[in-house]
């Protein structure tokens, strides 16, 4: 039975006559390295117009795909840039504290919660590793792209290293509780943790809006009102012929990554839930 999935890839779309796997590898390393989805589009468009007009493959033309992305140096994006990254994954660490502050309310059968030395030190060993693995996917990103088998045997050990550490800590000092918390008031900062992590989270992906990469007679969608005007001059109707240009293909592409982005910025929330209710009932 033939697959039903006839749509090309993102590779053959953006040039249809290169070699798709050079393609990847330089669209890929480029993403590595912060270029904005537009740059990355015009870059692949040039060996495109090579490559068609020339006969050539684009590895007799330009050689290794990612020994060519490096040169070209292209300009990093400044939403791509180290702070925004960090500014992002701050919003989950918030909602992870909030995830497990709301689960200590539960299950709901005392008037107070006590809160361990332990739990402490479980919550810092959690946000420490966080950072840690945002600070090695941003400074070493190609490490893990280019070694993928050992990278995901690390990923794994460094996930069992947090998860034994957090449990040891909770063994050894989780009965000695350092100060007690009514039920109502840890649920009460927990949901605000996890409602503000998500309401920022929400906001930095509208305020980015969806980095695609595109074409060169493609249009970028307008995301904000800061964008309709010194970017592209003084033409004040561009933003609704940026719109008109947008294919039913890429409308739906944008759709998706739309509702991508609030099921991801959801998720942690929709796991306390579940954890919630799990422990509830069966604890």
């Amino acid at each position: 039975m033939k697959s039903r999935n006839t749509e090309p890839s993102l590779e053959q779309r953006l040039a249809p006559s290169v070699d798709p796997h050079w393609a990847e590898d330089f669209i890929v390393e480029l993403r590595i390295e912060g270029v904005a989805g537009s740059a990355i589009g015009a870059a692949l468009a040039e060996v495109e117009s090579h490559v068609a007009e020339s006969g050539e493959t684009a590895h007799e033309a330009f050689g290794d795909p990612v020994v060519y992305a490096r040169t070209l140096e292209l300009p990093p994006d400044p939403r791509q840039s180290a702070t925004r990254i960090v500014g992002y994954v701050s919003t989950t660490i918030v909602q992870v504290v909030g995830m497990f502050i709301t689960l200590l309310a539960f299950p709901w059968s005392s008037s107070t919660v006590a809160v361990s030395l332990g739990n402490l030190i479980a919550a810092l060993v959690i946000v420490l590793a966080m950072l840690g693995l945002t600070w090695f996917l941003i400074y070493h990103m190609n490490v893990f792209v280019e070694h993928t088998a050992l990278s995901s045997l690390l990923a794994g050990l460094y996930a069992a290293a947090i998860v034994t550490i957090s449990a040891g800590a909770h063994y050894l000092w989780g009965a000695h509780a350092i100060l007690a918390i009514s039920h109502a008031a840890v649920l009460v900062i927990g949901l605000a943790l996890l409602a503000g992590g998500v309401a920022a989270a929400v906001a930095i992906r509208r305020r980015d809006g969806i980095d695609r990469i595109t074409r060169p007679e493609e249009a970028r969608p307008i995301t904000g009102p800061e964008e309709a005007g010194p970017i592209i001059g003084p033409q004040k109707e561009a933003p609704q012929q940026h719109a008109q240009q947008e294919t039913p293909q890429q409308h739906a592409h944008s759709f998706w990554q739309r509702t991508r982005s609030l099921w991801e910025a959801a998720f942690i929330p929709i796991i306390t839930v579940i954890l919630t209710v799990a422990i509830q009932l069966f604890a």
